[in-house]
């Protein structure tokens, strides 16, 4: 969405507002981490019930893990589409990365 937002000037907006860089930058990739950790935690919970999964430590261990993962991949997908100009070349490398 970086791309897009450079594309149709609301890149602009965000920049010119009063708030940090790093805060812009902050809150993509914690808000695509959250986005992702809940899509994974919804799936986690109907394998847990399919399952029978009872012990909550590991529940609560797998969605810390999941977090952590989504972290890393919205700060990459994040570091990669502040570099790249066309969405088809972005989504190109990502392909590449994540599914080798």
């Amino acid at each position: 969405s970086i791309i897009f937002d450079l594309q149709f000037g609301y890149m602009k907006e965000l920049l010119v507002a009063p708030a940090d860089r790093r805060e812009i930058v902050f809150g993509r990739i914690i808000g695509g981490a959250v986005n992702s950790t809940i899509q994974a935690l919804l799936m986690l919970m109907v394998l847990a019930i399919a399952l029978g999964c009872s012990n909550v430590l590991n529940i609560i261990g797998v969605v810390f893990v999941a977090f952590m993962g989504a972290i890393i991949a919205s700060a990459l997908a994040t570091l990669l589409a502040s570099s790249m100009r066309s969405p088809e070349g972005f989504h190109a490398i990502i392909n590449l990365i994540m599914m080798p």
